[in-house]
């Protein structure tokens, strides 16, 4: 049914479909780098292993992005229909 109607649905609209959940990517990402010093106290209070889990943080961060993305994009291609695409992509 989704397919019948993206013609009837804004270039607005779904750059604001799009726009949201990567904002919200990007903001955890942020929570990420931001709070890496924190983050491992609400788990554990060993300094070695805040340590260890604040200089693996920002690699986190990164991932965050990409992994959001490819999560935005495989939705996009779902709704449309070309679930192939998005297949054929993750495996390359």
């Amino acid at each position: 049914m989704f397919l019948l109607l993206t013609h009837m649905i804004s270039p607005k609209i779904i750059s604001f479909l799009i726009s949201v959940p990567s904002a919200v990517v990007i903001e955890s990402s942020t929570m990420f780098l931001v709070f890496r010093t924190k983050w491992a106290y609400l788990f554990n209070d060993d300094p070695e292993v805040v340590s260890v889990v604040a200089s693996v943080l920002p690699i986190t961060a990164v991932y965050q992005i990409f992994d959001g993305t490819n999560n935005v994009g495989g939705g996009v291609l779902r709704a449309r229909g070309m679930q192939a695409i998005g297949a054929w992509l993750n495996l390359r």
